[in-house]
This record gives C-alpha cells, structure tokens and sequence, in this order.
C-alpha cells in the first residue's frame, strides 16, 4: 500500500511538472533552456501563427527574449533547438543582444551580429555554412575602435596547421582541441600563418596539464621571423618560461620560474599581450612578466611540445588593435601588478626608499634616478603591496639624495610615516643602527622585509645633518636608498652606493633638500614608541625600480 501510495505522488508530480512547463501554445524554460524547476523560469517561448517561427519573453517582464525561426522546436530542451533564417535575442530592457542569419540545415550562414548593453556593435562575424569566413572576425570596443581577431577553434581541420601523423609525432585535431602528441626525444613544433599588422596585438589559447609529464614544457612562438628569431612563452606544471632568440641564442627571459598561477592539473589560459617592445605575460589572467622583445616580420605563431610528450590546446586567437589602443592596459598593468619583474628586460636600476609622507612622497638615493627613466615604485597599503608611477620632485647632487612623489595614487592614502625626523641639529649615536629594506622572493614571488643591521664604528655626532659616519659591521645585504633609524625609531637617513663595502658605509640626512625645495609635507613630529615603530614601519618601506 505505501509503494502504491508513493508511486501516485510521484506520477502527480511529475504530471503536475508537465502541465507547468507546457500550457497550451506556451513553454517554459530556465535560464539555460531547459525545463524549469520550482521558481527557476527565466523565459516562456510562444508559437505564432507563422509555422516554424517562435517568440520568447522574459518571465519577470513579458518583454522580448528570442524571435525567430527553429527547425523542429524542442518541447523541453530548447538549448537543443536549430535555427533557421534572422534570429534575434534580446537583453533584460529590450536591447538586442545578438542577430544570427542561419541556413535552411540550422547552421550559421552570414552576418551575426553580438551587442553591448549599451546597443553598440560588440562583435561582428560573417559564416560561411557554419564555419567562421577565413577565421576572422571583428570586436567593437566601447570607443567604437575596431579590433581584428583571428581565431582557430579547431572544431575542424581546413589546412593551415603543419599536422604530422607518423610513428614519432601525431599532431591533429581531436573533440575541438589540438592534440600533439610527440613520442620522439627532440621538441616538435606546429605552425600557422597568421599575418599580424599592427604594433599592438594579444595572443591567447588554453593549454590542458593533465597530460604533461613533470619536466616538460609546451606553449606558443610567436614573433615568428624563422627557426633562428622568435619569441616564446612555454609552462610545464608548476613554472613559466619565456624567451626572446636572436640569431639562435636565447638573450631575455625567464628561465623556468615557479608560479602558483598555474593549475597543476587541469586547463590553463595563457596571454601574451603585446604592444610596441613591450610585451606582457599571463598565465589564468595573472601578470607574470613584462620583457622587451624585438620587432620582427611576424608571419606565423606556432604550438611547442618538449620531446615524449603530449598535450592538448584549446582554442588560439590573435586579436590587433588600432595604434596605441592598449597603452591604458599595459599602463595599468605596471601600476596594479603585485609582482616584482625580476627578469625585466630595461630595468636599469632597482633600490629601495622609504615613504616620509601620507601623501606619497619618498626619500630615495639619486645616482639611477638622473636621466628621466620611468620610475616605479612597490609601496604597501594595507598590508598588499600596490604598483604606482612616481616623479623625481627634489634632489641633492652633492650628496646623492632624492624626493620622488607618487603620481598616480588614484585615491588611494598612504599610511602616515611610523617614525619622527631628527629633532635637534645634533644628535650623538651609540646605539646600533636598525637598517629596513624591502625585496621580492624570487622564489616565492612575495614581498619580505628585512632588518639588516648594522654597528657603529665608534660613538658619534650628527651636526647640522651634513656629516656623514662609518658602521662597523656592514649590514649583510646592503640595499641603495633603505632608510636608517636609531633603536627609539628616528630616521637618520639612507645608504649610499657604498653600502656593503668592507671599509664601511655612509648615510646622510635630508632635511636641508626638503627647505631646498619648499615643500609642504607633513612631516610627522610625534615619536613612536619603540613597539609601535617595529610594528608599522613596514608600511613605509617601498621598492623603487628605474626602467
């Protein structure tokens, strides 16, 4: 009797199911257009008296979501359904969201046109019988610039790759993917020609790590000018490589470096966004590495395996943009990136500062800072290390001392300074020096700070701030520009070039080139106590690089 019982209830349900999703000339649908469950209904679809022709409407709204012709329409499945002739979607308020011409068979054959929400054009593609014209298409951005993109996602094979099929090497594609499968001992390499115009262009595909063996390496060249000039950027499971040949030698680059970007197992999305000689790196949209490359006739992009080898890439597109386009981009990709770009090809100089103002201003060393470079400085705000732009705004040539000021801040507040300028004209020393510096774990790609020490020679005296003192122990990494303060947390000033040399070391102040140049700062006149000053003075120490 109770299997009878539960047997009614649940034929009851499911019928009660079937009468809501199919009510006459109407079904019902979620979001992904299949049959709704309890309040999942996002849209209804309704036929017209036109046979074969169909509208949809939002749930909520009754306004639009689909008009257009579907081959044999699917009663419960209508993410199933092909389509015929113009088909439009719409957004939520009315908008179109894309416009599709399909053949008599249901595939793409013509315009389709994608939208923003705003009703401007976002994308542009021409179909030839369901295949993409030439693999080329158009994206819109917001200011209405075109952008040229050529994409190959290899749901089939018309040529253009080099495959290999043969007992070494197989190389085809497979279920929508490049598969490579290399059982011979040297690298193989696949080619497509792929001309790109512009100075200012991204390359991207995903690549599987499942199948790839520890050691092993695959990824993409571009820049491609021959066997013996190109470009790299290659991961195996747990580190990035890049590199930039010349002539047959590998002169910049990163040379397998740890990143907990990748995923150990699974699909990883790989960026090169290039712009100029400029040319940035990403691995799961996480910037990487900025390295100069050289320009090259760039004909063709290719695919790498490392030899007894597989893998398997998803996908790879080449996008062009207009002149400059992605000067923003890669702008702010320096300003936000949290990683320390050891490897950046032009980094003429890397030293360290200390942050005297909330407002941004830094005391540094000058010596790198003289010929106009670009200056970047590494500061923390909240406990997360922040990239920003910074100008030379004071120097001292005859000691070698420089104010920069951040000039970007973008309405972020530095922390307030955790120490005090020297009060007095002179100030006898005693004490051991506590010397801060601020630096990257190559390894680890984190930011550390460390105390670095150092002993007076002898007991002595800072008069007018003009003299300068030896330590006797000099400090066990010396760091340009890393600020020295008395045990009580007063700031005494900076290292020199000198720093580290076996004779000593020298530090000088800065008050004479803050009344130099008139500047109004907050100088912080309230003395820490010595716990407070241990536990913010990290919040001062900044990492400059000059490129």
């Amino acid at each position: 009797m109770t299997s009878r019982l539960f047997q009614y209830f649940i034929t009851l349900i499911l019928g009660l199911s079937f009468c809501r999703a199919q009510t006459g000339n109407i079904t019902y649908f979620d979001e992904k257009g299949h049959l709704p469950v309890k309040t999942d209904t996002f849209y209804y679809r309704v036929n017209s008296d036109t046979a074969g022709y169909y509208r949809s409407y939002y749930y909520k709204t009754n306004k639009a979501y689909f008009t257009g012709g579907i081959l044999s329409a699917k009663p419960d499945e209508d993410v199933l359904n092909k389509y015929t002739g113009v088909c439009t979607w719409y957004y939520a308020d009315g908008l179109p969201k894309k416009q599709i011409q399909y053949d008599e068979t249901g595939l793409p054959d013509g315009i389709a046109v994608e939208y923003s929400k705003n009703g401007r054009i976002a994308k542009k593609t021409v179909f030839v019988h369901g295949k993409i014209q030439n693999k080329h298409y158009e994206e819109y951005t917001e200011t209405g610039d075109t952008v040229e993109v050529w994409e190959d996602d290899f749901l089939y094979d018309d040529g253009q790759w080099a495959i290999a099929k043969k007992d070494s090497v197989n190389a085809g594609i497979r279920a929508g993917g490049m598969q490579i499968i290399n059982r011979s001992a040297r690298t193989y390499q696949i080619f497509c020609k792929v001309p790109i115009d512009s100075g200012t262009y991204s390359i991207e595909t995903n690549i599987n790590l499942e199948y790839v063996q520890n050691n092993q390496k695959e990824g993409i060249l571009f820049n491609y000018q021959d066997s013996l000039n190109y470009c790299s950027f290659m991961i195996s499971r747990t580190r990035f490589y890049t590199s930039v040949v010349t002539n047959g030698h590998a002169e910049f680059g990163a040379n397998g470096i740890k990143t907990a970007a990748l995923k150990y197992a699974g699909w990883n999305n790989m960026k090169i966004l290039v712009q100029d000689s400029i040319c940035l790196f990403y691995i799961n949209r996480e910037l990487l590495q900025i390295i100069r490359i050289p320009k090259m006739n760039k004909h063709s992009i290719g695919l790498h395996v490392d030899g007894r080898n597989m893998a398997m890439f998803e996908n790879v597109a080449v996008k062009q943009y207009s002149p400059n386009k992605l000067q923003e981009t890669i702008r702010m990709a320096y300003l936000h990136s949290h990683l320390y770009m050891s490897t950046l090809y032009g980094l003429r100089a890397q030293q360290n500062g200390i942050m005297i103002s909330k407002d941004g201003y830094i005391f540094t060393y000058l010596e790198a800072l003289k010929n106009n470079f670009k200056i970047i400085v590494h500061a923390s705000i909240n406990d997360s290390i922040h990239s920003f732009f910074a100008d030379l705004v004071g120097k001292d040539i005859l000691h070698n001392i420089a104010l920069l000021k951040i000039s970007n801040a973008n309405g972020y507040t530095f922390a307030a300074p955790a120490f005090s300028y020297l009060k007095a004209d002179k100030l006898a020393l005693e004490s051991p020096l506590t010397i801060y510096q601020m630096e990257k774990d190559e390894h680890t790609n984190r930011y550390f700070y460390d105390t670095i020490g150092g002993i007076l020679k002898s007991p002595a005296c800072f008069e007018n701030f003009k003299t300068t003192f030896d330590i006797a122990a000099p400090p066990k990494k010396a760091a340009v520009g890393a600020p020295v303060f008395t045990n009580d947390g007063e700031l005494i000033g900076i290292l020199d070039e000198d720093a580290g040399a076996t004779s000593g070391m020298k530090i000088r102040f800065f008050k004479e080139l803050l009344l130099k140049e008139s500047l109004k700062i907050d100088i912080p006149r309230e003395q820490k106590n010595p716990e407070e000053f241990r536990k913010l003075i990290k919040s001062n120490i900044v990492l400059i690089q000059v490129i």
